[in-house]
């Protein structure tokens, strides 16, 4: 408009939209002078522009696609996955499958990919939500196995830490299912001593077991001379009113 004028308290917005939206080079103004006088205002438009969404074309990092990670998983096209999984944390990823109630399947399959193959080892925890998803989709044959190579591998856990794990899932069912098939892999692996000292802890967390795991666990300990633990096992399985069977 004819006649009108930007006062000093209006100059400071002008310039700023000046740099936003700059003009021709002839009448491009010297940036440097705003830099140094308004720092305040540089970096808030610094924010403006890191939060803005990246440009078309660039990659989307695989833990901000499950589907696309489980996809790959499911064909097993492990190299594709080992290429995807380069600046990604596996076992974040690993978490975010689980917590996304993949397939458990999956999940167990990507989970003996990552040690063979990754030499990461996955926490305590993590394994045995795994197992906790195993169990809920009643995938027992595969949880037997998987605690069989658990502890025939030579798991250097210990029984205590093992037991917390287990009790993270407030599922008690669950996680008797789990420490009942915990204390038949110890068994069936002869360490007699890791089993009976499983069967007691999973008595002081309430868990029931079967005759199934303490079946062999006796024999274990029969076989190692050990007659008043297996009167002891034998004591508990009544008091727990764990049935017992005709070997028992």
């Amino acid at each position: 408009v004819s006649g009108f004028k930007i006062s000093k308290s209006q100059s400071s917005s002008s310039l700023l939209v000046s740099i936003m939206f700059p003009r021709p080079p002839a009448v491009r103004r010297n940036i440097s002078n705003f830099v140094d006088v308004f720092p305040r205002k540089l970096s808030v438009l610094r924010r403006l522009c890191s939060s803005y969404p990246t440009i078309a074309g660039s990659s989307c990092r695989p833990r901000d696609d499950v589907a696309v990670i489980a996809n790959l998983i499911e064909k097993q096209h492990w190299s594709k996955l080992g290429f995807h999984l380069k600046d990604v944390n596996p076992s974040e990823l690993f978490q975010q499958l689980i917590s996304s109630e993949l397939d458990p399947d999956l999940c167990l399959r990507y989970y003996t990919w990552l040690l063979k193959n990754r030499s990461i080892s996955v926490s305590l925890e993590l394994t045995f939500k795994l197992l906790h998803s195993l169990a809920n989709a009643k995938r027992y044959s595969k949880i037997r196995s998987f605690l069989d190579g658990f502890v025939r591998n030579g798991s250097d856990h210990s029984v205590h830490s093992i037991f917390h794990s287990i009790s993270m899932c407030g599922n008690v069912c669950v996680n008797s299912i789990i420490a009942d098939m915990l204390v038949l892999a110890y068994a069936n692996n002869s360490r007699f001593e890791l089993g009976f000292e499983a069967f007691k802890r999973a008595g002081y967390y309430g868990y029931k077991l079967s005759a199934l795991s303490c079946k062999p666990l006796m024999i274990a300990l029969l076989k190692e001379n050990r007659f008043a633990d297996v009167e002891y096992v034998h004591k508990e399985m009544i008091r727990r009113k764990i049935q017992p069977n005709v070997f028992t």
